[in-house]
């Protein structure tokens, strides 16, 4: 009986699908598409460009612009992560959803700068608002 209360309760702690896609960025690389969640959601966007740049003050800046390909508006909620030269996230958790409406047909440029000198790569987090 103890185990599978501990199992029930250690299910209720994993956290459910985000229902969206990631886009992977790092200097002087192309940006990638990654751990998509729903294929049919992912292809409502073409990512337009992306791109990292280092400003004079050692901070880095990331930028994505993505289109909405279908007719109808979209909301949805985005998140900026942020990895060091090892791949470990910096900052976990500490940034808070964005939220935006995406119009049928219109692009939108999602950008954060980066919290430390340290960050080698950025990754945004695309999902369906709820």
């Amino acid at each position: 009986m103890i185990i599978v209360t501990f199992a029930i309760v250690a299910l209720g702690c994993v956290s459910p699908r985000t229902d969206g896609f990631d886009v992977s960025i790092r200097e002087g690389e192309s940006a990638k598409i990654m751990n998509v969640d729903n294929r049919a959601f992912s292809q409502a966007f073409s990512l337009e460009n992306a791109y990292v740049r280092q400003e004079p003050s050692g901070y880095s800046i990331a930028r994505i612009r993505i289109r909405n390909v279908w007719r109808d508006d979209i909301s949805v909620q985005y998140k900026f992560r942020f990895f060091d030269k090892d791949d470990m996230e910096l900052q976990l958790g500490a940034r808070a959803w964005q939220q935006t409406i995406i119009h049928g047909g219109e692009s939108v440029s999602l950008s954060a700068t980066a919290p430390d000198k340290s960050v080698a790569r950025f990754a945004v987090r695309v999902r369906r608002s709820m």
